[in-house]
């Protein structure tokens, strides 16, 4: 296979934001049941194959490897329910606390952002109530991607787009909003492709400089001028992607030459797989990460107070989470709740109900007594 087009094929990959190819995406449902005493029991669903069901457990479909303390649950598969179609399988296991999740997991290293949020849940007492706080950290993956975001998209149009986030957007109608969300989309668009330019550009210039460097400077003066051209000739950059050879022709027009497009013509293999070696950290991406797709539910002792979960039912709080959701910064789930000491509410209620009857009893008493010593 070609590098470019394997490189390419995480445009496909990114369609997932409009969900039109949910169908190469990993489904798993994870429940989280924070207890009084501070403890969690999670829940993780996936769908597993014949040989895990089975009992083989290094056919999981989990992102992390099981130990002996997950306890493993086939699920009714003959439902006709749509829940059950998805998923097959349960894992549950209980932790003393938030920071016990993650201790001595186990994964490849590129799903961490999904696997190891950062969780911590703090216990506050107070004479009425005990108070929860659970906050779950997942971090951006801005360190795997080479050009920065904000080169493209300001921070509401990031939010609004990895987030869904539209509060800045608050006052717009329809017709407004779908305005801005087609600039926005057509940024996005040019920021991933610059992405991928930018490893194409890189593996020119180092082929470049291995076969005689005479070019390299001047590829290096008209990196941004060759990107503008190439993006003029591909307008639908989701559904016409640019190639290689593509860089290769922008070259030969801006230097008046036909040097390059021969360069490739003649080297085409040895340079696809050097795109291909510095694209590898996209491939990743494409293959790995994006392939993900979690719903997280949370369920808080007592009452809840707040969350920023943006679905609750009932006592079930539910986040949508995926790595898109980490382009633009980290993606943080929030959620605070209480419980009713009742016995503070009798005992309270008891003391002054005494302390009101001792001043009471007191004040009858003094009254008793000075009317006693005025009539003598």
């Amino acid at each position: 296979m070609k590098s470019h087009v394997k490189i390419l094929n995480y445009f496909a990959c990114i369609c997932l934001l409009f969900g039109s190819m949910a169908s190469c995406v990993t489904d798993y449902k994870t429940v989280s049941f924070v207890r009084p005493d501070g403890s969690v029991y999670r829940e993780i669903y996936a769908k597993g194959d014949s040989a895990f069901l089975a009992g083989d457990r290094s056919k999981s479909p989990y992102l992390f490897q099981l130990d002996s303390a997950w306890q493993i649950s086939r699920l009714n598969v003959n439902s006709d329910s749509k829940f059950f179609k998805e998923y097959n399988v349960k894992i549950g296991k209980t932790f003393k606390n938030a920071e016990e999740i993650n201790a001595g997991l186990r994964f490849d290293e590129i799903y961490r952002p999904l696997v190891a949020p950062v969780e911590t849940i703090h216990k506050r007492f107070r004479w009425f109530y005990t108070y929860y706080s659970y906050k779950a950290v997942y971090k951006d993956i801005t360190d795997k991607i080479s050009v920065p975001l904000d080169d493209f998209l300001n921070v509401s149009e990031q939010k609004l787009w990895f987030k869904g986030d539209f509060s800045a957007y608050a006052d717009m109608n329809g017709i407004e909003l779908k305005n801005e969300m087609d600039i926005i989309e057509r940024r996005f668009w040019e920021w991933y492709a610059r992405n991928v330019y930018e490893v194409m550009i890189e593996a020119i210039i180092d082929y470049e400089k291995s076969i005689s460097g005479q070019y390299v400077s001047k590829i290096q003066a008209l990196k941004d001028t060759v990107f503008l051209s190439v993006l003029a000739k591909h307008e639908f950059l989701e559904n016409d992607p640019f190639e290689t050879v593509d860089l290769y022709k922008a070259l030969d027009k801006q230097l008046n030459t036909g040097y390059f497009s021969g360069l490739y013509r003649d080297n085409q293999i040895a340079i696809d797989s050097l795109v291909e070696a510095k694209g590898a950290c996209i491939n990743d991406l494409t293959d790995k990460l994006f392939q993900v797709d979690v719903e997280y539910q949370l369920l808080m002792p007592g009452k809840l107070i707040c969350s920023n979960a943006p679905v609750q039912y009932q006592d079930t709080l539910s986040w949508k989470v995926n790595a898109l959701r980490f382009v633009s910064g980290d993606y943080v789930l929030t959620a605070e709740s209480r419980t009713v000491h009742v016995w503070a509410f009798i005992l309270t209620f008891m003391l002054l109900a005494l302390s009101a009857g001792c001043w009471i009893a007191t004040k009858k008493r003094c009254c008793f007594f000075g009317f006693t010593k005025k009539k003598q």
